[in-house]
């Protein structure tokens, strides 16, 4: 497994970020350390996170104060980003220990390509974007590949259960939950009953018949409302 490094520097108490460190508030916590609030450079940990995502395990070197450095094996477990720019804005990272199995997501890949969409017109269907795995960390993949070349007619499906991992991991995702499929192109018939059903749909929402009416109502009154208009206008036109 690849080592990957971030490094980070205690956040003491009240210090306030500067433009010019580029660095942003995160927090490195576990059982046996408790919570240490810390400082990371955003540039680093967006070059990480491109590389490595939420399921790698990332060496965590913080320094203190005294400038003493102090490694901990952490995952991503959670982050927070600018609404406008999607930018980080905090990080939580998890300490892990490498004798213990750790319960986390990890994301699919899917490589390939599927015959059902390729030569039949489909429209592939993805299911599942990743999938809870239990395993030691160094056994954690970064991602795991699902290839869609088996998908070959609209009747095939790949499910959990046909995700392969290696013996050291277990997939806690339901086993029956389809990860990807292709959906056979509409026919003419197809649209043209959807139609139908959007129209019977609308006709059939509550209160529609009631808006009609009253629609209908106010039209008629101002018909009356003209006509009465008119006639008067005539009776005046006689007189004169």
């Amino acid at each position: 497994m690849e080592e990957i490094t971030l490094k980070a520097r205690i956040r003491k108490e009240g210090e306030k970020l500067t433009k010019e460190t580029r660095e942003i508030p995160a927090v490195v916590y576990g059982k046996k350390i408790g919570s240490i609030a810390i400082f990371v450079n955003l540039s680093e940990l967006n070059r990480i996170f491109d590389k490595a995502g939420e399921s790698t395990i990332i060496n965590l070197q913080v320094e203190d104060e005294k400038g003493k450095n102090e490694i901990y094996k952490t995952l991503i477990y959670d982050y927070q980003t600018e609404a406008i720019g999607n930018e980080f804005i905090h990080v939580d990272f998890f300490n892990v220990k490498m004798d213990q199995k750790i319960e986390t997501n990890v994301e699919l890949e899917f490589v390939g390509e599927s015959i059902a969409v390729k030569e039949l017109g489909g429209t592939f269907v993805r299911g599942l974007d990743s999938v809870e795995v239990q395993c030691l960390p160094a056994d954690l993949p970064g991602s795991i590949e699902i290839d869609i070349s088996v998908l070959d007619s609209f009747d095939k499906h790949i499910y959990v259960k046909d995700v392969i991992v290696g013996e050291k991991i277990s997939i806690l995702t339901d086993d029956t939950i389809v990860v990807a499929a292709v959906s056979a192109p509409r026919t003419k018939e197809d649209v043209e009953s959807l139609d139908e059903a959007v129209d019977s749909d609308i006709s059939q929402v509550e209160g529609m018949e009631e808006i009609e009416a009253e629609g209908a109502a106010e039209g008629d009154d101002e018909k009356k409302k003209e006509k009465e208009s008119n006639e008067n206008k005539e009776k005046k036109e006689k007189k004169e």
